[in-house]
């Protein structure tokens, strides 16, 4: 009978003490909260790069085209 309750003890302690606790799963989702932010945030950082980068392509281009029309002459209408 002694060796039932020893065996029931020392189950209990094994489950009890397998797997994670509850701070360490909140500790989990909350790095992987940090992650998923870290990443919109890069995301959204791309992006306001990329259309910098277009904004500036297409002033250059608007420049470029104002020096190669400085000497043409314009078209009269009939």
């Amino acid at each position: 009978m002694i060796k039932k309750y020893i065996f029931v003890l020392f189950t209990l302690l094994i489950l009890s003490s397998c797997g994670k606790s509850k701070e360490e799963i909140e500790l989990e989702k909350a790095k992987i909260e940090l992650e998923k932010t870290k990443l919109e945030l890069a995301e959204k950082t791309k992006k306001e790069e990329e259309n910098k980068v277009k904004e500036q392509k297409a002033e250059l281009n608007k420049i470029h085209e104002q020096k190669v029309n400085v000497g043409k002459r314009k078209k009269l209408p009939n």
